[in-house]
């Protein structure tokens, strides 16, 4: 009798696919993502985050240089159904090297108020 798969491993195949991805176009060198319990509840239901290991940023080169960094995670729960991995919260930043500000930041988040998008990008200025 199969037993359905638990969240953390609905969310460790995730962090597995994204490993693949993020290393299939950008190379090797690139931390690999892993499925962690998040800090935090919301209401019975538990989270599950996943992001690259010990959150180290991910190194985009220009020209074999180490000129941006991108820091992403998603804040994942079961869907309604608690059958299929919902992500609820999702960030992508990208720095350049040595800055605290980044560059750009997409940002998603599923239960946003129908007044507001449940996603934006946001670019910043840089001198």
């Amino acid at each position: 009798m199969d037993t359905a798969p638990t969240l953390r491993e609905r969310a460790e195949e995730f962090a597995q696919e994204l490993t693949a991805t993020f290393t299939g176009v950008l190379g090797p060198d690139v931390p690999r993502f892993v499925a962690e319990p998040s800090p935090r509840k919301r209401g019975q239901s538990v989270r599950v985050v996943v992001r690259t290991v010990d959150t180290a940023d991910i190194e985009l080169m220009i020209a074999g240089t180490h000129a941006l960094s991108m820091v992403c995670d998603y804040r994942c729960e079961w869907d309604t159904s608690a059958t299929f991995l919902k992500v609820r919260v999702a960030n992508f930043h990208v720095l350049p090297v040595d800055q605290a500000t980044p560059l750009f930041r997409y940002e998603f988040q599923a239960d946003k108020s129908e007044h507001y998008p449940c996603a934006h990008l946001q670019l910043h200025a840089h001198p």
